[in-house]
């Protein structure tokens, strides 16, 4: 073969080279040689989307990241409707004299205030699992609604019967407000800082505790019974308004409102309310109403076994 027919092939030059090398690098490497500015660009959604979905961002003194001026203002809504609420457990008792005189039914007057007490304890126990399906904020702010409107119908209770009636819804109110109260105290503070925001509510139960016969009989005195329930709406307007502008809490649940329901155990809901007021009833008629081993008495508690 003659040299002349030999076709000279020229080397590869850096250029070349270096294309081709990363045309065979993985998807991965490429990403890595890019410049600076160009990855920013690719990653600026990944570094900030998460951002923009964190909403509570906890620190030393809240889980959600309140403040210790929004924990005051928040602590000052929850203090007024648990004032009431543990108000309207003592102001009757001085009031029960003249509510006595105006409707004559002397035999009745007791359940004026065991009806309160009855209710307010039966919902003790259901109002933590409602607040985990319904939410603790729209769940406090029904139970103050339902109080104010009790304390209203209470106001104007024509008879006895009626007034006893209204009590026991206004206890309903009462009791969620006292439960919910704890809970959402418990969601806003850090464990550390809990007992300190406690020891605040007990005071607030012993103050209600100590006012309340006195406020009782001077409002009984000059201006007439029926005030002791309208001195309540006042009070519930600014806890609802203070509640609803300066409380902010996860969402708790993120289903639908059938699946809501259907979650609900409502045979055990209705077992735990009849045994409680099985138990307050014994327990409040025995040895007054009835001796202890009537059968009426007894019946209570051998059904409170049953349930």
């Amino acid at each position: 073969m003659s040299h002349n027919n030999v076709i000279p092939i020229s080397p590869p030059t850096t250029s070349q080279l270096s294309y081709t090398f990363k045309e065979n690098q993985p998807e991965d490497k490429k990403l890595e040689d890019k410049k600076p500015d160009e990855k920013s660009k690719d990653t600026k959604m990944d570094v900030e989307e998460p951002k923009k979905m964190e909403e509570f961002i906890p620190n030393d003194i809240s889980p959600l990241g309140f403040t210790r001026a929004k924990i005051g203002i928040i602590f000052i809504g929850l203090m007024l409707a648990l004032f009431l609420a543990a108000l309207d457990q003592t102001i009757v008792a001085t009031a029960l004299p003249s509510i006595v005189s105006d409707f004559q039914r002397l035999d009745l007057y007791s359940w004026v205030v065991i009806a309160y007490l009855l209710t307010s304890t039966a919902v003790i126990p259901l109002t933590g699992k409602f607040s985990d399906i319904f939410g603790r904020k729209i769940l406090f702010m029904g139970c103050v609604v339902v109080f104010l409107v009790g304390s209203i119908l209470c106001g104007v209770s024509p008879n006895m019967e009626s007034l006893i009636v209204f009590r026991a819804f206004q206890g309903i109110g009462g009791g969620a407000i006292i439960t919910l109260t704890l809970v959402i105290i418990g969601d806003i503070v850090t464990l550390r800082e809990r007992g300190r925001w406690v020891g605040l509510m007990g005071m607030t139960f012993a103050v209600a505790s100590v006012i309340g016969p006195v406020l009782g009989g001077v409002i009984t005195s000059t201006i007439g019974w029926r005030w002791i329930f309208y001195i309540n709406i006042p009070i519930g307007i600014v806890t609802l308004v203070v509640i609803q502008f300066a409380l902010k809490l996860p969402t708790t649940n993120s289903g639908g409102a059938m699946a809501v329901l259907k979650g609900i155990d409502y045979f055990g809901i209705l077992t735990v309310v009849i045994g409680i007021i099985l138990i307050l009833l014994g327990t409040s008629l025995g040895g007054s109403t009835f001796a202890w081993n009537s059968g009426p008495i007894i019946t209570f508690y051998v059904f409170v076994d049953y349930f």
